[in-house]
């Protein structure tokens, strides 16, 4: 298309405007026709593939087992440092402290209040 544009313009540069080049600018029009017509082709295709994408799922090693209880069938591959044991503690995870209570052990939270300022959720 620019490069039929560049030649309409060569043309009636030459010609002072005289040449309407009618010829041109019907193969510039028909060409603009074409490139909206495969753009709305690549964009049907594109949403195809994106569909078709969505379906395979994730990818995973071959090492990686096929089972129906994931708890049950994985193995710990690696680990990092020493998992810790916190006496008392029910509600621990392989060692490690949630969220809630670390939050509390450094004084970035106070249920305790938040009870006390609205004792309706406690």
């Amino acid at each position: 298309v620019n490069k039929v544009q560049s030649q309409i313009t060569e043309k009636k540069k030459a010609s002072k405007g005289q040449d309407k080049c009618e010829d041109l600018l019907q193969q510039k029009t028909a060409l603009e026709g074409e490139a909206t017509d495969i753009e709305k082709v690549v964009e049907e295709t594109q949403a195809k593939r994106d569909k078709l994408l969505g379906a395979i799922g994730n990818l995973v090693h071959d090492s990686v087992p096929v089972s129906q209880d994931e708890d049950k069938d994985n193995k710990v591959v690696a680990t990092w440092g020493i998992p810790r044991s916190f006496e008392g503690k029910t509600y621990q995870a392989n060692g490690f402290r949630p969220h809630f209570e670390l939050l509390e052990m450094i004084g970035a939270v106070e249920f305790d209040a938040g009870l006390e300022a609205s004792p309706a959720l406690a």
